[in-house]
């Protein structure tokens, strides 16, 4: 029998403190859930995480720019240094498959003011 997986098992408390202190130093960043088979609870030890960023703006368009600029400048998956490959992804309302996720089975880990 599999053991029960838990939400630390997918994304220990490690893994979202670096998430939260990475995100805390990104200007523009406004939150990040993580979506995909970590969230689900059905990752393998190698899997990948899955992180969906919310950029500041008052506009998906000044949104998508933000992600684009800042993507490009400081916002890498490089600088966040994790035990399993990082895959980033810009959340924007228009999206036709992120945002779906993050709103299905997303996990907020990290926005802007909250105190943890």
């Amino acid at each position: 029998m599999d053991p029960i997986m838990t939400f630390e098992d997918a994304v220990p408390a490690a893994w979202r403190f670096r998430i939260r202190e990475w995100a805390a130093h990104q200007p523009r960043v406004a939150a990040v859930y993580v979506f995909g088979s970590r969230a689900k609870l059905k990752h393998h030890p190698d899997s990948d995480i899955d992180l969906a960023v919310m950029m500041d703006g008052s506009s998906v368009g000044e949104q998508g720019a933000n992600w684009m600029f800042r993507h490009d400048d400081a916002l890498s998956s490089d600088e966040l240094v994790l035990p399993v490959r990082v895959d980033m992804w810009p959340a924007l309302e228009s999206d036709e498959k992120v945002m779906p996720a993050v709103r299905e089975h997303g996990r907020l880990l990290y926005e802007r003011g909250a105190s943890y």
